[in-house]
């Protein structure tokens, strides 16, 4: 995510199950919220799932950002202005942003895999307009993703999204469970508390 490697990208593959939303919210969300870049406590940060209109829900995050929520002939026209120039997310973030160079706005795309449900054409545009917001050498936009393993292939289709994804992601594993036994009781122990064995014994049980 440094900006001198000019690309501001982070993934998560894993299979399903695997704990790659928590990884992402619970980790690197909650430290760039925390402080953990300069400045990034004060960053925007949406969060959202791309469905299967992924056009319209990135359009409205940035009528969220913009003024507050938007509907009616704002969202067709900025929906129409996604499929239409893969530079229009950009031109958003860097006039939303104006004025504060060392201001990032992230979009943290939970289950990419979703994308694919569109029609080609739509996810094209989703595609190229977050890449080339995180991609390019003046942006101020980063892209985070969770992605599931067996979707990885699909980001064939996309050349911009084939191109990048290779070196900016992290592979996870299935949760093993003594993995799980830490990811119950860590967080209660880290404030003083203490979680019942057998409650944890249940909730692996569940879980598996």
């Amino acid at each position: 995510l440094r900006d001198s490697d000019q690309v501001r990208v982070c993934g998560v593959l894993g299979g399903s199950g695997s704990g790659k939303s928590s990884l992402m919210r619970a980790g690197l969300l909650d430290q760039l919220e925390n402080g953990m870049a300069p400045n990034s406590a004060d960053w925007r940060i949406f969060d959202f799932l791309p469905g299967s209109e992924p056009i319209k829900m990135l359009a409205l995050q940035i009528l969220k950002f913009e003024r507050g929520e938007g509907t009616g002939s704002r969202l067709t026209e900025l929906m129409r202005e996604f499929q239409s120039d893969s530079k229009i997310l950009d031109r958003h973030v860097a006039a939303a942003l104006n004025g504060q160079p060392d201001q990032r706005v992230v979009f943290f795309v939970d289950q990419l895999e979703e994308v694919f449900l569109s029609p080609r054409e739509e996810r094209d545009a989703f595609f190229n307009n977050l890449v080339h917001a995180a991609t390019n050498r003046a942006g101020q936009t980063i892209l985070l993703f969770t992605l599931r393993v067996d979707f990885y292939s699909n980001c064939a289709e996309n050349p911009k999204l084939a191109e990048l994804i290779p070196g900016h992601h992290l592979l996870v594993g299935p949760i093993e469970p003594g993995e799980r036994r830490k990811a119950i009781a860590g967080p209660a122990r880290l404030v003083g508390c203490e979680v019942e064995q057998a409650l944890v014994e249940v909730l692996i049980d569940e879980s598996g």
